[in-house]
């Protein structure tokens, strides 16, 4: 899990999308509504309940975590899941999140309205997987 969490930030979450201007590249979404700055909120618990991380007792412990994605496939993130930057395509209802040219993370799109999303993150062909919640700045 911990592993997750800090794949998460390198390509950050939560989450997001859009490779370019070009509305044609198959994303289900707006990708003008996924171009910014976003901040995780809360993540799924084991019991499939979500924590809120951005309560001044959770950032005593979870540091705040942020994810840019930009309009030319690029994307970077800070904070509890480490530091990192990288690009990032959108299909469907999934984003996909590369560093150094390699895939790393997954990311389908479960909801998505205005500033805020739900994310439901994993590996390729990994049965694991975590719930984010996010919103945009």
């Amino acid at each position: 899990m911990k592993k997750m969490f800090s794949m998460l930030m390198l390509v950050s979450v939560i989450l997001f999308s859009g490779c370019s201007d070009d509305d044609d590249n198959g994303f289900d979404y707006d990708v003008n509504l996924l171009i910014g700055k976003w901040r995780v909120t809360h993540v799924e618990q084991k019991d499939g309940s979500y924590f809120d991380v951005t309560s001044s007792i959770a950032e005593s412990v979870f540091e705040p975590t942020y994810a840019t994605f930009n309009s030319n496939g690029t994307y970077s993130g800070s904070g509890e899941f480490g530091n990192g930057s990288g690009t990032y395509t959108a299909v469907g209802k999934t984003i996909i999140t590369k560093v150094g040219g390699d895939e790393y993370l997954r990311y389908d799109v479960l909801a998505l309205s205005g500033n805020e999303c739900e994310l439901k993150m994993y590996e390729k062909g990994d049965d694991a997987s975590l719930k984010i919640k996010c919103k945009k700045q």
